[in-house]
């Protein structure tokens, strides 16, 4: 469908749309983990969005290139990527879509081993969620800052959000969150000595994996 919607914007000559087709097909091809075809229509999309000055448009294209980056562990062109992703968003003005690279971003700022960096780029991200109401971002966001001080051995911070993600994850029934937040709080007892509270908090990690 997007191909055909891409051959009859060539046709009339519609370059949003063109551009428009282009992303979705980029996009399919990132979800289907198809990369090396992934990144040519999303640059494609990406060029004549800032064409028509679509910088909304345009900083959606840099975030999914950077997650072609980072799932195939190429962290440093990620991050360049996503910091290109919020210029774009701010020239826009469109607070949510910073939000989302930021949190892309600050991700990448873990797998990169910059801790205290994902923390402060995360932290910016907190405000706008919880005004938004989105309380699924708002669990995996807690659970991502609560992640980064345990990695810091910062535990009093880790656990303060760690559970706030927790309670929401319960909240939503989001299982996924419910499993990882155990796990990772059964990790954080066990630096803290305490084995009871670990082995039941990974117990019952593993028993929310059980039914994802």
């Amino acid at each position: 469908m997007a191909n055909e919607a891409l051959l009859q914007a060539k046709k009339i000559n519609y370059i949003e749309g063109e551009a428009y087709a282009q992303r979705t097909l980029g996009v399919c091809h990132l979800v289907l983990e198809q990369y090396r075809y992934a990144i040519p229509e999303l640059e494609n999309a990406k060029q004549l969005f800032l064409q028509s000055q679509n910088f909304k448009a345009a900083s959606s294209c840099f975030r999914h290139i950077g997650n072609v980056y980072t799932q195939t562990a190429i962290y440093d062109k990620a991050k360049e990527t996503y910091e290109r992703a919020i210029d774009y968003a701010l020239k826009a003005g469109n607070e949510r879509y910073v939000t989302y690279a930021k949190v892309n971003l600050g991700l990448v700022e873990y797998l990169l081993g910059n801790y205290a960096n994902a923390i402060a780029v995360l932290n910016q991200t907190l405000d706008i969620i919880e005004r938004y109401d989105d309380k699924l971002a708002l669990a995996e966001v807690c659970f991502n800052i609560g992640n980064n001080y345990l990695q810091l051995n910062n535990l009093e911070k880790a656990q303060e959000f760690l559970s706030k993600s927790l309670i929401l994850s319960e909240e939503l029934e989001y299982l996924k969150g419910v499993s990882q937040t155990y796990t990772i709080l059964g990790s954080l007892y066990f630096k803290k000595g305490d084995k009871e509270n670990a082995l039941k908090y990974m117990h019952e990690g593993l028993a929310s994996a059980l039914e994802l």
